[in-house]
Formats: C-alpha cells, sequence, structure tokens
C-alpha cells in the first residue's frame, strides 16, 4: 500500500485548526479598531476609545444587547440609567475590567437625581465580569453593585463578579444591592 505522508500531515493540520478556530476569542480580533464616532481619531481597547473615552455600542440581536467587552458593558449601563429600563442583554465573554472609568450600577438610585430601577433582564451566560469597581461612600452612593436597583419585573441570571471592589454608604451587595425582582 502506498503512504501519503506529507498529505496526511497537511489534512490532519488542516482539521486542528479548523476544530481550534472556534475556541480563538473574537474579542482579540477587535482590539484596536478605529473609534466610531464622528472625527474621532482614536482606537477602541477593550470597547473604550483610547482618544475620547468613547463608548463601544453593544450589537442588538433579536432585540438583546450582546455584550463582549468592558466598553459595550459601560455603553449597557448608561443606556439603562438613561431610561431604557427595560433593555435586555447577554455577555458573550468573560469581561476583565481595566479602566479607571468609573463604574455607575446598573439602576442606580442618588438623593440627586431621578430613581432608576433596572426592569429588563441581564444573561451573564455563564460569564464572569473581573474587576469591577466602584467606590461612593458619600450618602448617594446607595444601592452599590453591579445592578444597584432591580425592578419587579428585572432579572439577573448565571453571572458572576470577581475580583471586584464595591464600597458605598448603605445597601451594598455584589452583583445585585437593591432587589425587587429575580
Amino acid at each position: 500500500m502506498k503512504k501519503y505522508p506529507k498529505v496526511s500531515r497537511t489534512l490532519a493540520f488542516l482539521l486542528v485548526l479548523a476544530l481550534l478556530l472556534p475556541c480563538i476569542s473574537m474579542t482579540a480580533f477587535s482590539q484596536d479598531l478605529p473609534c466610531a464616532e464622528d472625527g474621532c481619531s482614536g482606537k477602541y481597547r477593550s470597547g473604550i476609545c483610547s482618544a475620547a473615552g468613547h463608548l463601544e455600542a453593544a450589537p442588538l440581536e433579536g432585540g438583546v444587547y450582546k455584550i463582549s467587552n468592558a466598553g459595550q458593558l459601560y455603553w449597557f449601563a448608561a443606556l439603562v440609567n438613561g431610561g431604557e429600563v427595560d433593555a435586555d442583554a447577554a455577555l458573550t465573554a468573560d469581561i476583565t475590567i481595566d479602566t479607571d472609568l468609573a463604574w455607575t450600577p446598573i439602576g442606580l438610585y442618588t438623593s440627586g437625581r431621578a430613581y432608576v430601577a433596572y426592569a429588563g433582564t441581564f444573561d451573564g451566560a455563564g460569564y464572569t465580569i473581573y474587576g469591577l469597581t466602584y467606590d461612593n461612600t458619600a450618602y448617594n452612593g446607595r444601592n452599590a453593585a453591579f445592578v444597584g436597583t432591580l425592578d419587579a419585573n428585572g432579572t439577573v441570571k448565571d453571572l458572576t463578579i470577581a475580583e471586584a471592589a464595591i464600597n458605598g454608604a448603605t445597601e451594598i451587595g455584589g452583583i445585585v444591592s437593591h432587589n425587587y425582582g429575580t
């Protein structure tokens, strides 16, 4: 029987490559993309623009914002706190927050502004958010957590927060501080 060692090795290599390709994080390819804001000359790093701090918007798929990096996570928090309280989101990767940008809890109540409670569904999809930091020990720092106030219609599920530092004056939690929901 005639052997084809060169062809067999090449086919084996291609097969292994095809099996491993889906395991490579797509966020590795999203580094240093041009900032999408008008007139900006910076580049996104983990979804945060190097030049002006713009945040990369999370793509909306089937009514759910798909979050894969820190910038998209901060963008989503701003979206909810700006009035889209029933927006749904799902993580698509582990997220490491390595920015000096201050975290504002999703659904944050402060004595100086209107009450915001998150009424959507945030699906962690089994992923972890690392390095979340929130430090506001003044009275207006109540409801300190990833989600400050969760509405009766709100849900946070399948999410892990790790290596976090969350400080506030009252009602401090890890994932949810003031919980009316699930």
